[in-house]
């Protein structure tokens, strides 16, 4: 049988001249190929991975509210700031408790009579109620015409929504409306670790 020349790969001319570091060399190539991840086609990848991601025990959520020309357009005005702060709730795993505060500067007395927090994203990425349940955080009840004013509130949130607020809070937009501007007065995409 003709013997096969190896120099091109391991720097000898025939394999009587094996030398021990190619040998060494063709052992580390062998072990390398069979070091992929198994897998089992039983079980596809896609099973494996939740519909939503698992948030943290607690975590927080900021922006800054500026002012709107027009829908989803804040200028670089800033107006105020918020702060919303999740807590998963001792009694019921399933539930987070959401508590927020604000302070707004408001030199033109504008009234400000309603406040929420919109999904921007892919409507059909967020199911129809956790959308609903957005809707029901009122971050302003009551009117309020103060030069500068506070608001705050809570309450509690299933861990869905959390999670989604957690993974992707730009797609989220807290937004303060007045009586002159129906469209929102003023407004901010929510960053997570005060990022804003």
């Amino acid at each position: 049988m003709k013997r096969r020349d190896l120099s091109a790969g391991c720097g000898v001319r025939s394999l009587n001249t094996t030398s021990n570091a190619c040998t060494a060399v063709l052992t580390f190539v062998t072990l390398i190929a069979g070091c992929g991840e198994p897998t089992s086609p039983s079980v596809p990848a896609k099973a494996l991975t939740p519909a939503f991601a698992v948030a943290p025990g607690s975590f927080d959520l900021s922006t800054s509210l500026r002012a709107v020309r027009r829908r989803n357009e804040p200028t670089s005005q800033a107006r105020g700031t918020l702060q919303l702060q999740f807590t998963r709730s001792v009694g019921d795993p399933n539930i987070f408790d959401l508590t927020w505060q604000g302070v707004v500067q408001n030199p033109q007395r504008e009234t400000f009579f309603r406040g929420s927090i919109r999904f921007v994203g892919d409507p059909n990425i967020l199911p129809a109620e956790l959308l609903t349940e957005l809707a029901g955080i009122a971050l302003i009840g009551d009117p309020n015409v103060a030069k500068r004013f506070t608001f705050a509130g809570g309450q509690g949130i299933s861990d869905r929504l959390a999670a989604v607020m957690y993974e992707d809070p730009n797609e989220f937009v807290a937004t303060l409306y007045s009586t002159e501007h129906p469209d929102g007065a003023i407004a901010g995409a929510l960053m997570r670790d005060g990022r804003v």
